[in-house]
């Protein structure tokens, strides 16, 4: 299922065998992808207003001493984020997800509430 990536040289198999059991326990949808040398999570959600969103959250190389970025799918064109410092876009289209990461007690599922918090409260200025 996953091939050994080299540039992944902090993720311990067992830190990513538990985050797959905790992802797929806590958010049975979520799919852990790995493309072009990239882990990823592809996950669709629903917010209590019935907007159904969908994100990529992918790994770091140098995880879990940064945190993932978050990417809503399809992707953001420059033109849609140019104001991005003022609408919690960075640079790359990722999302500001604005949580204090602790590579200790944090992980991809730990995200989840703060991705559906920025949904919550940025999607309309994206049309998302």
């Amino acid at each position: 299922m996953l091939s050994r990536n080299h540039m992944y040289t902090y993720f311990t198999k067992e830190r990513l065998r538990a985050e797959i059991v905790i992802m797929k326990k806590n958010f049975s949808n979520a799919i852990f992808c790995e493309q072009d040398g990239e882990w990823f999570w592809d996950y669709t959600f629903m917010t209590k207003q019935g907007n159904a969103h969908r994100v990529q959250i992918y790994y770091p190389h140098n995880y879990p001493y940064a945190q993932p970025k978050v990417y809503p799918f399809p992707r953001l064109m420059p033109e849609q984020f140019f104001d991005f410092l003022k609408r919690h876009i960075h640079y790359d289209g990722s999302l500001c997800i604005q949580m204090s990461w602790d590579p200790d007690r944090n992980n991809v599922a730990s995200m989840i509430p703060w991705v559906v918090k920025w949904f919550l409260k940025h999607h309309e200025d994206f049309n998302l």
